[in-house]
C-alpha cells in the first residue's frame, strides 16, 4: 500500500510538515523529488500525486508526463493524481474559468496583444509565490507606466500577468481568503483568513472569539464543497488547496496550490485546536481513500530522447545551488 507524493527538490517543505505534524495518523506517504526519480527512472506503484509544475523545466515536465502516462498504462490499482498532461496551471485555470462565466478574474500575459478589460488590477509571475510587483493599477494608463518601469529597471515581462481585482470587504472592513484542500474525492475546508491589507496572509490576520467561532462553522460544515469540487474538476487537479473569496454568495477563486502548506497540528492557540481536529479528520479520510493495496513492482518510465539528455546532464551541484538561492529569497522576503 503507497501513497508517492512527487515534490520539487527546493519545496519539500510542506510535505515535510504534514507528515511532522500529523504523519501519526495519516496512512503511509512517501515523499520524493523529481531529481530522484528522473535518475532511477521508476516510480513505486500505488497512488502518484505530482506537485509543483511552475518549479520543472519544460524538459522536466516532459519527463513528468512520461511518469504519469507510466502509470496510467500499469492500470488500477495504481492511479495518477494532477495529471500533468491535463491539470491546469494558474493562468490556464483562470482563463478557462473567466471564458466559461465561472469566475470574474480576468487575466493576461504581459507579453501578449490582449489588454486587460476590468480594473483595478495586479501585475504578479504565473507561478511563484511572490507578492505583487506594485501596488494596486487602476486604470491602462497606470498599467503602461507599470510596464515601462519593469522594463527600465531590468525585469522581464516574460511569465508577469495582470489579474484584475475582485475582492470585496466584510461587514467589519477586512478583506478574507478561505481556503479549503481537495484530497481525492474529499473537501476539507482549512481557513478563513482577513486582514485589512488588500493582500490577505496568515500573519496579518485578525481571529476574535466571534471569528474563531465563525471559522470554526465554516471547517465543520464545509459550506462550499460542491462548489470547489466542480472547480477543481474543471482544472483537472485532485490533490491541492484552493484559495478563493466569496462575493455577493458567489465564489472568486484566486488560485489552486498544488502542493499547498497544511496547518502545523501540534502546538497552536487552544481556541482554534477543535478546527484543526476536524481538518485532520478530512485529511485522514481522504489519504486513507488513496491508500490502495496495489503490486510491490515498480513503475518504468522512459521520458522522450531529449529530455533524457536533459535529465542526465543535471547535476546535484545545480539543485543545491537551486536550493540555497530559493530559502535566501525566502529569508529576504519574511523580513520585509
Amino acid at each position: 500500500m503507497m501513497i508517492t507524493v512527487l515534490v520539487s527538490e527546493i519545496n519539500r517543505s510542506p510535505m515535510r510538515r504534514l507528515l511532522k505534524t500529523a504523519g501519526h495518523a495519516l496512512p503511509k506517504i512517501r515523499v520524493l523529488t523529481y531529481t530522484q526519480v528522473f535518475r532511477r527512472f521508476f516510480v513505486p506503484a500505488g497512488c502518484v500525486i505530482f506537485t509543483d509544475f511552475d518549479l520543472l523545466s519544460d524538459f522536466e515536465l516532459d519527463a513528468a508526463c512520461a511518469i504519469a502516462a507510466s502509470v496510467e498504462n500499469r492500470g488500477a490499482p495504481s492511479r495518477v493524481l494532477n495529471d500533468p498532461r491535463k491539470a491546469k496551471e494558474r493562468f490556464a485555470l483562470l482563463s478557462h474559468l473567466f471564458e466559461t462565466g465561472q469566475n470574474t478574474v480576468e487575466v493576461t500575459r504581459l507579453q501578449s496583444d490582449q489588454r486587460p478589460t476590468r480594473y483595478p488590477l495586479f501585475i504578479r509571475f504565473e507561478n511563484g509565490c511572490l507578492r505583487p510587483d506594485f501596488e494596486m493599477i487602476s486604470s491602462a494608463s497606470e498599467l503602461d507606466a507599470a510596464i515601462i518601469d519593469l522594463t527600465n529597471s531590468g525585469r522581464t515581462l516574460r511569465g508577469r500577468m495582470t489579474a484584475s481585482f475582485e475582492t470585496a470587504t466584510d461587514a467589519d472592513g477586512l478583506y478574507r481568503k478561505y481556503g479549503a484542500f481537495r484530497i481525492g474525492d474529499y473537501i476539507v475546508p482549512q481557513h478563513i483568513l482577513r486582514s485589512d491589507k488588500w493582500i490577505v496572509k496568515s500573519r496579518i490576520s485578525s481571529a476574535d472569539d466571534a471569528f474563531v467561532a465563525e471559522e470554526l462553522a465554516f471547517v465543520r460544515d464545509n459550506p462550499h464543497r460542491a462548489a470547489l469540487m466542480k472547480i477543481f474538476k474543471a482544472a483537472n487537479i485532485e490533490f491541492g488547496r484552493i484559495d478563493y473569496t466569496v462575493r455577493d454568495g458567489e465564489i472568486v477563486v484566486f488560485e489552486i496550490n498544488m502542493n499547498p502548506t497544511f496547518p502545523r497540528f501540534r502546538g497552536g492557540k487552544s481556541n482554534r485546536a477543535e478546527r484543526r481536529k476536524y481538518i485532520l479528520e478530512g485529511l485522514v479520510a481522504g489519504f486513507e481513500s488513496l491508500d490502495v493495496r496495489t503490486d510491490k513492482e515498480p513503475i518504468h518510465f522512459t521520458p522522450i530522447n531529449y529530455a533524457e539528455r536533459y535529465l542526465v546532464l543535471r547535476r546535484e551541484d545545480i539543485f543545491a545551488r537551486l536550493t540555497r538561492l530559493w530559502h535566501r529569497a525566502r529569508r529576504g522576503k519574511a523580513n520585509e
